[in-house]
């Protein structure tokens, strides 16, 4: 299907399909995964502009899950809060 373009001309094909020159898609394209076989979820924090630049500082985000992962919840979480917790993420047969 022609497409038309800005300045009028007419180009053949689509952006990015075979023949445009354009490169199209590929394999290996992306984010790579935090975690092979893991599904990951977006977070959003609320922080200063100066905890924010300290945090790129420190490591940014491998930073945060590294400290995530080193962390033990029951030195900052009642035991029944933690229990609750592994219920509630158990997958349901």
């Amino acid at each position: 299907m022609p497409i038309l373009c800005v300045d009028g001309a007419v180009m053949a094909g689509s952006p990015g399909g075979a023949g445009s020159g354009r490169g199209g898609s590929g394999r290996g394209q992306g984010r790579r995964p935090v975690k092979q076989g893991e599904e990951t979820v977006t977070v959003s924090l609320r922080m200063t502009k100066s905890q924010r630049q300290k945090l790129e500082l420190l490591g940014g985000a491998p930073f945060m899950r590294r400290k995530i992962d080193e962390a033990d919840p029951s030195e900052f979480v009642a035991p029944a809060k933690i229990a609750e917790t592994k219920k509630s993420s158990k997958p349901k047969n």
